[in-house]
């Protein structure tokens, strides 16, 4: 990437920049995603969103100016996104928000402070916090207010053995995540990502497709990962110890399992993805995004 969109005016090499950038960013994630998903690493979210905050990060060596770096980013999270929707993968809608909103939240930084080291460890910090947020979000969904009652009930069960209580440990895991996102612009500054995109590209060639897995498959494999497990494993104990009767405890563990399926059918259906992506072909906007979301998507499957 050694052309700049601040050194041309041209919209043709600023389109390229944007395509290539996106390319770059969805192969890595690609192959830093399958290992992970292969050694079975539990949140491995986290993960990606540090690789995401340093290629946001180098790109940022391209602008001068904050408002073609915002534009720029938010085009790049869309467009990866979107890519997504291309995939013959199942699993579409949570991976697609999880992108979108790290990359205008990495945008927030870069207008709040300017496009320099600063807005960029800003950037990244607020990026960070959406691994956070967004499974917080799944498990409200789950669990309703009943989520904050088991929290207050083992918190006040640790209190009792432990000092220190849950907002300790969570807010230590918050805040090591923080500072390694916060880590991630200098890393940029230091090591160039050639190496690393030159390491994905031999990946991604012994990968020569991916494996599409059923609907039945992609409702178990969501099922069995930690955070359901754990959370289903937790707030079942709760409801066993707090629940008067059985009739109590049949109707929460029923509950959790049908909001689950409504979960994992609307994050892998491909009827919702297709309407969303038609609701975008409406504006001029969006179908320029997905027109440059699909020759990205080509290069990636040209490398293969």
């Amino acid at each position: 990437m050694e052309a700049s969109i601040e050194s041309t005016s041209s919209p043709k090499a600023a389109d390229h920049l944007l395509v290539e950038s996106a390319v770059e960013l969805s192969l890595v994630e690609i192959v830093i995603g399958s290992t992970l998903h292969n050694l079975h690493v539990p949140f491995s979210g986290h993960f990606l969103s540090l690789n995401q905050s340093y290629f946001y990060s180098s790109y940022q060596k391209n602008f001068m100016t904050r408002l073609r770096s915002v534009k720029f980013l938010i085009e790049l999270s869309v467009i990866v996104s979107l890519m997504k929707s291309m995939s013959p993968s199942l699993k579409k809608l949570g991976p697609m928000m999880s992108i979108s909103m790290q990359g205008l939240l990495y945008s927030l930084g870069i207008a709040l402070l300017g496009v320099n080291l600063m807005g960029q460890v800003l950037g990244a910090m607020l990026l960070s916090l959406w691994a956070f947020v967004q499974p917080l979000m799944s498990l409200f969904l789950l669990y309703g207010a009943d989520l904050l009652h088991a929290y207050n009930y083992y918190d006040q069960l640790l209190s009792k053995y432990f000092t220190g209580s849950l907002e300790v440990i969570f807010f230590l895991f918050v805040g090591t995540k923080v500072f390694l996102a916060a880590l991630t612009p200098l890393l940029a500054q230091k090591f160039q990502a050639q190496q690393l995109l030159k390491f994905s590209h031999g990946a991604l060639l012994k990968r020569r497709s991916e494996n599409r897995t059923s609907t039945g498959q992609g409702m178990i494999r969501e099922l069995t990962k930690p955070l359901f497990l754990v959370s289903f494993i937790v707030m079942f104990c709760f409801f066993y110890l707090e629940s008067e009767n059985g009739i109590t405890l049949f109707y929460k563990f029923a509950r959790f399992m049908s909001v689950s399926m409504i979960l994992i059918f609307v994050f892998r259906s491909h009827w919702i993805k297709n309407r969303l992506t038609k609701f975008l072909a409406r504006f001029s906007f969006g179908r320029e995004l997905l027109r440059k979301a699909g020759l990205a998507y080509e290069k990636i499957l040209a490398l293969t």
